[in-house]
Parts: C-alpha cells; structure tokens; sequence
C-alpha cells in the first residue's frame, strides 16, 4: 500500500464549554487566527442513535456546522485545501461532548475519519512540549494478549484465540520494508507488573489485545501471577505508564470500552488517563467490538503507519477498510492526540532500509541501525578479564541473519558445490539430516563457514560475510547492554537449553533480540570473523574491540577464531551476550557444543 499524501492542511475544530448561545466552536487554519466564531446548539443532547451510520454522521455533521459563520469557514477551508488534517479538540469542561460518535462525521461526500483527505483525531491539548516523530529503527512493538485461564466464568467474555491474535500484527507488518518493526510477544500470564517490567526495556509500541470494561471505574480483565482473571483500573494501567523511564509512543488497545467517555467528567477512562501519563497517542474503542472488526482495523492501521508516519492517516485507512469490507462498527476504533501533527513516526532517509528480495536458499536478515553500543562487560567477580571493560563500540549499518543459517539453506550451497559434509554431523553426503531442514547446521568449521559466506555473495550479487564478533553483541543485546536477548534475568524457556541436540531456529520467539534475531543464544555455537588468538586459554586480542589485523580474514589453521551465544550443552555463564570463547578453524565441533553460524550482509548505511 503506498502512502496516500504527502502534506496536508492542518485544521482545528475547537469546541468550548457551554454559554448563553450554546458551545462556541472555533475552526483555525494552519495554527493562524481562527475565523470567526460560531456555536453549536446545545439541543443536539441527549445523542439517540439512528438506525443508520450514514445517516446519524450526516445529522452530526450538520448540526455541527448549521451557524452560518461555521458554514463559512468550513466552505473556505475545503475550497483551498483538499487535502487537510482535522483535529477535534474538545474541552475538558463540557465532558458531555466527549461521548459523542464524532468518528461518524458525515459531509454527504463521505465519513470523514474513513478519508485519505482528512485524517481525522480526537486532540488533546497539553502544555507539555510533544515528543519529536520516532526516528529509531527498527519500531519495538510490545504485543501483550491478556487471556486468562478462567476468563470464560466471567459473564460476557470469551477467551481470545492467542494465535490468531499474534498473528494478526505478524501478518500487518510482514509486507513492511524489512528492518522497520520488530514484535515481541509477552507470554502469559499478562500480569500488570509483568506489563511494567517489559515496558522498562524501552519499548515503542504497546498492543494490548484485553477485555474491557466502563463502568467506576473502567477496568480491563488482565490476569494474576497463577493466570488468573485480575482487574486492572484505569488508573492502575495509567500510573504504571507513567512510571517508566519512557513512556511508548502508542499504546494500542484492542479492548472494549477503553474509548468510552463519561459525560460528567472529561477526564475518566483510560485514553484521557494514558494521555495525562505521558502516552503520544492512544488507539481505543468507545463501544463493544467485534473481534473481527478489531483485527482488520489493526492489520490496516500498522501497515499504513509504518508506510506514511501519521497515526491520524492510518486510522483513517484502517476505519475505511472496515466499510469497505462492510464490517460492523466503523466508528468504534477512536484515535487520541497529544501530537498537533499526528506524525508519531519520522520518515527514513532514502534507501536507509532498501527492500530486499532473497533467493529461496538465501538466509533471512534483519537491518542493524548505524551507531554505538554498549560491547563487553564490567568487571566483576567471575568476569572474564578479557569480556572488560565494557565500552561504547561505533559500527556502521548492517544486515545479520535473523537465525542461524539453516541445514535446509546450507544444502542448497553443498548440492552446488559438490562439498560432502562429514557423515558424523548427521549428513548422508549432500543430503540434511532428515526432517531437520529448519535446524541449524551444526558442527561446521570455520573454514566451511567462510566459504559458504564467499558463495552467498558470489550466487546473489550481495556482499556476505561471517559477523565480527562485535557486530554479533549489538544484534544479539541492542545498545542498552542486556545480559542476555531479551533483557538481563536467565529465563530458560527463552532459547534451546539443555541437551545434546538442536531445534528449529524459529522454536523459542520469546528469546528475540531487540532487533528480532532469534537464537543468538543456545541452540549452537555461532562462528565470527574475529581472530580469538593462538592460544586456547589466553586471547591475544581482547576488549575494547577494534577493526584491527584482528579481522585478518585469511585462513590460518592455527589462529583461532571467536564465537558466540553458546551451544545447548554449554553452561549458563557462556549464554550471555558479552560471553566469547575462540576455537580451531579447522576442527568440528562436539555434539551439544557444535558450531554454527549467522551471515552479515554488507550494506551502504544511511
């Protein structure tokens, strides 16, 4: 889906609380003065819904703009803009204009918040400066699915299908230019201080797919430490954001009622609570949704979010998806602003994340962004002298696989190259281990490892290589210096530990990097370019690392070579990101403790 526009005209539609002729309502073009003033009846309350969408966003529509001076303004702004943003700014002191579909806004054209001319948000002024668009790549998206064990007691509420529901934000952001969006998953139970706690690790995105509930107060079904059902508050998931470092820059919630508003106070319910806390944006529903409506409005929503940077165009898209496929409850999905622009994410330099199209046999990979990292460790007691002393290490952009390279990917190379693999590895000449295609490939050497990479390059016209040892930490701990993938406690579940065999390489997706590789820790050894030195238990070269004859590429059967990320017979302190051991570049590599490896493609950074 391509971006729809490129620049709008901004448009404020500022509604007052009531006075003598009824709610002054003031429309400003492109933060200039505004026109003049006019009113909207106050008789337009109590709203009854028609029968109709269609019809009740055109009675809105009209009642908003029957004073003559609006009618006006309207007229003028559209004649000279086509293409303009509406922001809605509603004030806290008539709260019982909040609670109104204003989504339905009709001009007899079309909905306006279904339109790609007039992206459309509920804004909520602030006196805080807002946040500057998000320019980090890739997005980290925190996707947390409350489904606790005994939610179908509870009348009214159906228990989630998780994996339809995870794979609704894989399948929104798998057409996305590769390197742009990374999705963690929270496995149960979805606890609020396990929502904290994952949040502190600088997530930009927060999907909460819960029931939910208005009422005194709003609340929202998440689960307990035994997966129980636990009811959290409005005020409880708002001031656990606002005890973050950083608050996300989108909290999504996929959640009924969680846009509902209570027409005798503007500031109750959990989108004016997640906003007052500090949140830029809050996607929310005001009513009962259907699942089905709430999905398709996510697939669309992301897409067009990561394609064109504003929040208040990709819910437009995503509302217009919905009637396009005539799905119920249109209206529901609300958009909330702290941003005049509404743009949460800033656009990428050109070709900073180019598109790539691989081979059937060519290793998937994910973009690394220019810029330091924390590489090494502190000193400390059992530390070994030469993973210190932790400093900030420069490296330009890069692609690394996002797995290990495979048995499946390693044979396309075998049959072209006629190169048998040694019958102790579990290969029968030229063919795979059987049923173990999506394994990694297990006990090569350095040797083998580097050739493959020379192959690679020479198949697809691409520069490949094995990772210096220093381009293996960022993608496996990202810049902010985690012990481990996913953050600094051991967590067995979260990688293939414990054993002499391998896995899949996909099997563990909670073990993700913040780059989204997986297994770069258990499962198998991981080969890097670096030179580890000529003596097993002494290093020559040690931390800080530099660029130095230590990537000597050129074969030296006695100079050993690092590697990373631990096998799955390997001990636990071996697991850690920092750790680094050398072996033989000629050698294979025992069962449980073999030898893989991970490809680099070479790209020009932004």
């Amino acid at each position: 889906m391509a971006t729809v526009q490129s620049s709008y005209a901004d448009v404020e539609v500022r509604i007052l609380p009531l006075e003598g002729r009824g709610y002054p309502v003031e429309i400003t073009l492109d933060l200039r003065r505004p026109f003049p003033r006019g009113y909207l009846a106050p008789d337009l309350l109590p709203w009854v819904p028609g029968v109709f969408p269609v019809e009740d966003g055109q009675r809105l529509f009209d009642r908003l703009l029957a004073d003559d001076n609006l009618r006006d303004a309207w007229a003028e702004v559209r004649g000279a803009h086509p293409q303009r943003s509406l922001r809605l700014r509603l004030d806290p002191d008539a709260p019982e204009l909040h609670a109104l579909p204003w989504e339905l806004l009709h001009d007899r054209a079309g909905f306006l918040a279904a339109g790609g001319d007039t992206p459309f948000s509920r804004y909520w002024a602030v006196s805080e400066e807002p946040p500057a668009p998000l320019d980090e790549r890739p997005v980290r998206i925190l996707v947390a699915i409350a489904n606790p064990r005994n939610l179908a007691r509870y009348r009214g509420l159906q228990p989630f299908d998780v994996a339809v529901e995870r794979q609704i934000v894989a399948d929104a952001l798998c057409d996305l230019t590769a390197g742009q969006a990374v999705p963690t998953i929270l496995e149960p139970p979805v606890t609020l201080s396990r929502l904290e706690a994952a949040l502190r690790d600088g997530y930009h995105v927060l999907h909460l797919v819960a029931h939910g509930r208005f009422g005194e107060p709003a609340v929202l079904f998440l689960a307990d430490s035994e997966d129980q059902v636990k009811r959290a508050t409005e005020d409880e998931l708002a001031g656990m954001v606002g005890r973050l470092p950083h608050q996300p820059h989108l909290v999504y919630l996929s959640s009924c009622q969680t846009a509902t508003r209570d027409v005798g106070d503007a500031f109750r319910g959990f989108a004016p609570k997640l906003l007052a806390a500090g949140v830029p944006a809050v996607v929310a529903m005001q009513e009962a949704v259907k699942v089905i409506t709430a999905q398709a409005f996510a697939r669309t929503f992301y897409r067009v979010l990561f394609e064109d940077g504003r929040a208040d165009l990709a819910a437009n898209l995503a509302r217009a998806a919905l009637l396009t496929g005539d799905l119920p409850g249109s209206s529901i999905p609300v958009l909330f602003s702290r941003l005049p622009d509404n743009r949460l994410l800033a656009p990428l330099p050109e070709g900073a994340l180019p598109v790539i199209e691989t081979r059937p046999f060519e290793p998937e990979t994910v973009y690394i962004p220019p810029g330091p990292f924390a590489m090494g460790s502190q000193p400390g007691e059992g530390v070994p002298a030469h993973e210190t002393p932790q400093e900030a290490v420069d490296l330009p952009a890069y692609r690394i696989g996002r797995y290990p390279v495979t048995n499946a990917q390693f044979a396309a190379y075998v049959r072209v190259t006629g190169r048998p693999v040694a019958p102790e590895l579990g290969w029968d000449g030229l063919r795979p281990p059987q049923d173990k295609g999506d394994h990694p490939v297990a006990g090569v050497t350095w040797d083998e490892a580097a050739t493959y990479c020379d192959w690679l390059s020479d198949e697809t016209g691409r520069r490949y290589r094995l990772p210096t040892e220093a381009q293996w930490e960022k993608a496996a701990r990202g810049t902010g210096g985690r012990t481990y993938p996913w953050g600094d406690v051991w967590e067995g579940g979260r990688c293939h530990h414990g054993g002499r065999v391998t896995a899949p390489v996909d099997a563990y997706p909670g073990g993700a990097s913040p780059y989204g590789c997986l297994d770069m820790v258990g499962n198998v050894r991981e080969w890097t370019s670096t030179r580890w030195g000529r003596n097993l238990r002494a290093p020559e070269f040690g931390n800080p690392w530099v660029d130095d004859e230590r990537e000597d590429p050129a074969p030296d059967r006695y100079m050993l070579r690092v590697y990373r990320g631990g096998g799955s017979a390997d001990p636990v302190q071996y697991l850690r990101c920092a750790a680094r051991r050398g072996y033989f570049p000629g050698q294979h590599s025992t069962p449980g403790k073999r030898l893989g490896f991970r490809v680099v493609m070479l790209i020009d950074g932004p």
